[in-house]
């Protein structure tokens, strides 16, 4: 008897399978976005701008980044956060905070070279809604303002609209919590009357959030509506996606040549997701080889480098909607971001 119930599950799991890799690919080939064409400033061919997650940044893994970005005059975005997470059993490895006067010094350095610092939560580990307000506080009286930009950090309970609630459709969300059932009900911020819930704060002071990222340098192409609002996650005001880069070596992979020479070709833009901290510096303090010669190649092209946010605001000036995203785009989106993570496609 368990033998058959065994086979039975296994072939319901197959037939879902086959189901939604038919239904990503019809997506793919019938409703995939058309983006309109970009004029960019200053006659500038393509948009690109780098988001930097700080899991586990230390001064001296990101300040040989940062001062080749500056050289080449490539402005980015990086990410903090505010408060070190204070419990043995957190993130592992969550580098420098704002609590760090060297780091914020260095932050500041950054800020007034063009660069944008961006919010990855409270810290490394779930936050409640007092941590959270005091997070933000301590932001604004470091480096002046509140963020434009917040990203969802891993399986913090605190997180606005992820795991299952990402999704829409609830085959897509019943297949996602099978996969990753420890998620199903986790993600609070959302959430009023829970311990976690800070999303009326973020819709207060946050502009815009990371969602979905894909293994395509053209974001544009895949998310033409960004940065789009969802009347159904009312307490985020615009929402992005990005492109998959997330270490050296897919990042790497990412901005290769032909790549490189697909988004020129396009007109597109590109905002990549990564971690400047996970071993693009070696320990001898040099930057990889193969990023300092990509990212040579990608300052040589007519391009259109300013901080995410920036990107965004320019985005949203060329719109003539009230920035809602399309139903057809949205389950694109949703689909192929699925797709990719039953496929182990990027990251």
């Amino acid at each position: 008897m368990q033998f058959h119930r065994v086979v039975k599950i296994f072939w319901i799991t197959a037939l879902f399978c086959a189901v939604v890799s038919i239904c990503a690919v019809s997506f793919f080939l019938i409703i995939q976005p058309q983006a309109p064409p970009i004029t960019f400033p200053d006659g500038k061919k393509f948009g690109f701008s780098i988001f930097d997650d700080t899991d586990g940044a230390k001064l001296e893994r990101i300040k040989p980044v940062y001062e080749y970005l500056h050289t080449l005059g490539i402005k980015t975005t990086k990410s903090v956060w505010a408060l070190p997470q204070n419990v043995s059993t957190g993130f592992k490895d969550s580098g420098d905070t704002l609590e760090n006067p060297e780091y914020v010094t260095y932050l500041q350095w950054l800020q007034q070279n063009g660069f944008e610092i961006a919010y990855h939560s409270a810290r490394a580990v779930s936050s409640t809604r007092i941590q959270q307000e005091k997070a933000l506080n301590l932001y604004f009286e470091k480096l002046g303002a509140y963020p434009s930009i917040h990203v969802n950090h891993s399986n913090n309970r605190d997180n606005l609209y992820w795991g299952g609630d990402r999704l829409n459709n609830f085959i897509l969300k019943a297949f996602y919590n099978l996969q990753m059932p420890e998620n199903k009900g986790r993600f609070l911020g959302h959430v009023p009357g829970t311990e976690y819930f800070w999303g009326d704060i973020a819709e207060k002071r946050v502009t815009y959030v990371r969602n979905f990222v894909f293994n395509e340098i053209n974001t544009y192409k895949i998310n033409p509506s960004m940065p789009y609002h969802d009347p159904t996650r009312p307490y985020v005001k615009y929402w992005f996606s990005s492109a998959a880069g997330s270490g050296v070596q897919s990042f790497n992979a990412l901005i290769s040549s032909d790549n490189l020479d697909q988004l020129e070709r396009e007109g597109g833009v590109c905002i990549v997701y990564t971690h400047f901290a996970y071993h693009f510096v070696d320990a001898g303090g040099q930057l990889n080889s193969v990023t300092r010669e990509r990212l040579k190649d990608l300052a040589s092209r007519n391009g259109y480098f300013v901080p995410v946010s920036k990107m965004l605001d320019f985005l949203r000036t060329r719109k003539k909607s009230d920035g809602k995203i399309p139903w057809t785009e949205q389950a694109y989106l949703q689909i192929r971001w699925i797709f990719e993570k039953i496929f182990h496609i990027g990251d």
